[in-house]
């Protein structure tokens, strides 16, 4: 019964030791965040065809619709780096935090036009994909930055 255990033992062991072991981060890395900006309007109905492919996400947005894609874009970041774009009013700000070989985590910030922030850290597995959503000042305005992350 001993010498059977033994076995199952080190199986156990090696389980947990490879499990304790972190992740190996990418040394240079660089990742690219690509964003696709959306805006609806309050009380309104239907999405673009531009957009239908986010339609279901999109539809979870209670009171608003006539979604549209305002702008598309890319940039490449390096590790510990944060780049911005201006679009529509806003800047969309996003930093490279970390960068393994099965994930990137990365601080994406939206400025709306009055300076208020909006922020959300991600960790993206490789072909996922987060939102971040903001309201226009008056409430009539719905922008979404839909955003995947490629390493």
């Amino acid at each position: 019964m001993r010498q059977t255990l033994r076995p199952i033992l080190l199986i156990l062991t090696l389980a947990l030791v490879v499990a304790a072991v972190p992740a190996t981060a990418l040394a240079g890395g660089e990742a690219t965040v690509h964003v696709e900006v959306v805006k609806g309007v309050k009380g309104a109905t239907g999405t673009d065809a531009k957009v239908k492919r986010h339609e279901q996400l999109l539809s979870a947005i209670e009171g608003f619709g006539g979604w549209e894609r305002v702008s598309t874009f890319s940039m490449d970041v390096e590790l510990g780096e944060e780049k911005q774009k201006k679009v529509g009013g806003r800047a969309f700000a996003a930093k490279l935090n970390e960068l393994t070989a099965d994930r990137a985590v990365v601080t994406l910030r939206v400025y709306d036009p009055r300076g208020k922030e909006h922020k959300v850290v991600s960790r993206f597995a490789r072909g996922a994909q987060t939102a971040l959503r903001t309201r226009s000042a008056d409430g009539q305005e719905s922008w979404v930055f839909i955003v995947t992350v490629t390493y």
